[in-house]
């Protein structure tokens, strides 16, 4: 006697039994293997590379910070680039930027003290970070990778309270702030106020810290 039975739902499969009565019978179960679902994980692409400091340069942050501080004429936007330090920190700034060449824009920042009237102080910080990224244009960089603004005297680094303090914030700051075109977020953060995309000018160490500028010019 033969006889074909079906299994119970989900296996699928053929049980033959073979003989006959007071015989041995032989049962054969044939099944068919299910498809393995197939599990996809999502692998995070690497970080982009950090910026390359040059010379004397340091990176913290976004920001570049390169020893002393760029002089201009008094009350102008005149940028003399044969004197020092003037020559010291725009050839460091020039090359790196030739060495980076995947940090696609730097924000160069003009800051003054709060003397005088707002509006002039904002102007003539817009003046000084667009003669900055004049030079640089002028040697070769791409203006796409430039952004200058002016912040007058809205970004404080210390308080406005004694010479020295306006004179530490009478300054130009330089901060990266894209890389292969999207905002820069460094890997390791050193200062709060140094977020990809947001001037720190008002998170800035205390006077012991701030860069050397034995000779700033007056505003």
């Amino acid at each position: 006697m033969r006889s074909i039975l079906s299994l119970a739902a989900g296996l699928v499969g053929v049980i033959a039994v073979h003989g006959c009565s007071g015989c041995h019978s032989e049962v054969r179960v044939e099944t068919t293997p299910q498809p393995r679902a197939t599990v996809t994980v999502a692998v995070e692409p690497p970080p982009p590379p950090e910026p390359v400091a040059v010379r004397n340069a340091s990176i913290e942050g976004t920001r570049i910070r390169i020893p002393h501080e760029l002089e201009f004429a008094v009350d102008k936007a005149n940028l003399d680039d044969t004197k020092e330090p003037n020559k010291d920190i725009l050839g460091t700034l020039l090359e790196f930027m030739q060495k980076n060449a995947h940090v696609t824009k730097v924000r160069i920042e003009g800051h003054t003290d709060n003397t005088g009237k707002a509006q002039h102080n904002q102007d003539l910080s817009q003046a000084r970070a667009d003669a900055v990224a004049k030079w640089l244009t002028d040697h070769g960089v791409d203006a796409k990778r430039l952004h200058a603004v002016g912040f007058g005297d809205t970004k404080p680094a210390v308080p406005n309270d004694t010479a020295e303090h306006r004179q530490q914030n009478r300054r130009t700051e330089f901060h990266v702030e894209e890389i292969d075109g999207k905002p820069h977020v460094p890997h390791h953060h050193h200062h709060e106020g140094d977020a990809a995309g947001a001037p720190s000018g008002s998170a800035a160490p205390p006077p012991s810290a701030a860069p050397a500028s034995s000779a700033a010019p007056k505003k």
